[in-house]
């Protein structure tokens, strides 16, 4: 459901900057890039902000996300619509973090019955 609003709310979107992002484009160009992370990045927040609860972390992800389109923007073609891609990249994202999170919240609570155990046949 919560997928479905951002879909509605990224159709609906209108591009206030008044600059165009070219269909397919490369990103190569720092004003294209920087159109397309004025257009975005609010949204995605929000968007990664309802997948993790925390805001913080949802703006990492994003950010880290911006970033690796940055690095590689000479390998990326973006779609006509970039709203889904980003989308659908921004989701990954937020559940990897989510994974990560639990991964490391396990191993803490493993680290942490080991010590007890040593601490109770010492």
């Amino acid at each position: 459901m919560v997928e479905a609003i951002f879909l509605f709310y990224f159709c609906a979107m209108k591009n206030t900057s008044g600059g165009e992002i070219k269909n397919s484009l490369f990103l190569s160009h720092p004003d294209e890039f920087k159109l397309l992370f004025e257009r975005f990045y609010s949204p995605l927040c929000n968007y990664a902000c309802s997948l993790i609860r925390n805001d913080q972390d949802a703006e990492d992800v994003v950010q880290s996300l911006f970033i690796e389109l940055w690095e590689k923007r000479a390998s990326y073609i973006l779609p006509p619509e970039p709203q889904f891609f980003l989308l659908r990249a921004t989701k990954n994202r937020a559940i990897d973090h989510l994974r990560r999170q639990t991964k490391m919240a396990q191993t803490i609570s493993s680290s942490e019955a080991v010590v007890e155990y040593a601490h109770d046949y010492a």
